[in-house]
């Protein structure tokens, strides 16, 4: 339901092209108005939003992007009040696909996306500096990774829920070895930064 319609941003010689659309095949274009505050500017079709538009939410977040039957889909742009923003792909509202999120705090993420979660392949930049590649599953570490520190650390192994887990090898000094909830446990080598074990 809209409470304006606005063929402002169509060309003239287009009126009669869309007016044939909306009553054959509820096509429209132009800006619609909700009830709850929030404003959408771009394509509807039998009144939900579809195609290309722009929705900007009465909360302060906005969405740039594909639409299909009122939910994002495809390529689209979320902006939120407190400066995240996220450029990817959606399906059915959902992050899917390729995704690159910029959170407020600086934190960056460019990778895999399934139902909204991190899920896949994936590159994350905290902002302590840590650097993260590899598998996720669920928003969380799991696979096989490796995790980075600005003082010079380096972590290459298994992942399991966020943490090190099973067989990896951490540098500085060097333990080659079984882990689990992300400390060393069981058998394992350290070396010194001198060379001895």
């Amino acid at each position: 339901m809209y409470v304006r319609y606005d063929f402002d941003c169509v060309p003239a010689h287009d009126l009669r092209t869309l007016a044939d659309l909306r009553f054959t095949s509820g096509y429209e274009q132009g800006t619609f108005t909700y009830p709850n505050g929030d404003v959408y500017v771009g394509e509807q079709q039998n009144g939900k939003k579809h195609g290309q538009g722009k929705t900007r939410y009465v909360d302060g977040h906005e969405y740039e992007g594909k639409r299909d039957n009122d939910q994002k889909c495809g390529q689209g742009r979320m902006t939120w009040p407190n400066g995240q923003v996220h450029v990817g792909s959606w399906y059915n509202g959902a992050r899917q696909g390729h995704g690159k999120p910029t959170c407020s705090d600086g934190a960056v993420y460019e990778g895999n996306w399934q139902n909204d979660l991190r899920h896949g392949q994936g590159k994350h930049v905290g902002v302590d500096g840590r650097l993260y590649e590899g598998k996720w599953e669920n928003d969380k570490q799991n696979g096989q990774g490796r995790m980075s520190w600005p003082i010079g650390h380096v972590y290459i192994g298994s992942w399991h829920n966020g943490a090190m887990q099973r067989q990896g090898t951490y540098t500085w000094p060097r333990y080659e070895g079984n882990w689990q909830n992300g400390l060393r446990h069981g058998q394992g080598k350290k070396v010194e930064n001198d060379g001895t074990v």
